[in-house]
């Protein structure tokens, strides 16, 4: 099912809900997150659209597009009041340029902006793992990872495990450990000789070994 009709069954499940809520309980909605993601396929398939338009010298067939486009996801997106008031105040805005182009322009700035507020914000789990000397678990050691001129730190818990709760940047990390069952050559960048990547990907764990000699 492409993006247009999927729009189409979401205006025409709205339309029934509102029909027939007075008489009967109402269908099952639409999930948040589905009239997001209908929006944004709409969107950006309308704006392309308004796009070959508008290259081809008809800014306002494009105009006429995006406007519509704009008008007709601003009703599916109830559970979003700023974006709507965005939609509102955006229309409000272009009217006032003092070309049809120009319009049309301000229009598909905001359309992208519109799409980009509704994408989901995606977030890593926090990096969590075990620390483990000689194959046991190692309590109250301080791990600290360097890396990209930035440094993280996190202490061990009693069952050796560790978590950092900011969102690393991804690359390569020194890892440092002290405490007072740590052997001295973890106590350095130079020394360790531990390193961390942190990768795109849904997994998230790294275990840390240590070996005494």
């Amino acid at each position: 099912m492409n993006s247009l009709t999927r729009f189409a069954w979401a205006l025409i499940l709205g339309s029934v809900a509102s029909a027939v809520s007075a008489q009967s309980p109402a269908p099952k909605s639409i999930p948040e997150s589905e009239l997001d993601q209908i929006a944004i396929d709409v969107l950006k398939e309308m704006h392309n659209k308004g796009a070959v338009l508008y290259n081809a010298g008809d800014a306002g067939g494009s105009l006429k597009v995006y406007n519509t486009t704009l008008l007709s996801v601003k009703p599916f997106l109830k559970h979003r009041p700023a974006i709507q008031k965005s939609i509102d105040t955006g229309l409000s805005e272009a009217e006032k340029s003092d070309t049809v182009k120009l319009q049309a322009y301000r229009l598909h700035e905001l359309i992208e902006r519109i799409r980009a507020d509704l994408k989901p914000v995606k977030t890593r789990p926090p990096l969590t793992g075990v620390l483990k000397l000689d194959g046991q678990p190692l309590a109250k050691a301080t791990i600290t990872i360097a890396g990209k001129g930035r440094a993280f730190t996190t202490v061990t818990d009693a069952q050796g495990k560790y978590s950092y709760t900011d969102e690393l940047p991804y690359g390569e990390y020194t890892v440092i450990v002290t405490g007072p069952a740590v052997p001295a050559k973890f106590a350095t960048s130079e020394t360790s000789g531990l390193l961390l990547e942190i990768a795109p990907g849904p997994e998230n764990t790294r275990d840390l070994e240590l070996k005494s000699k």
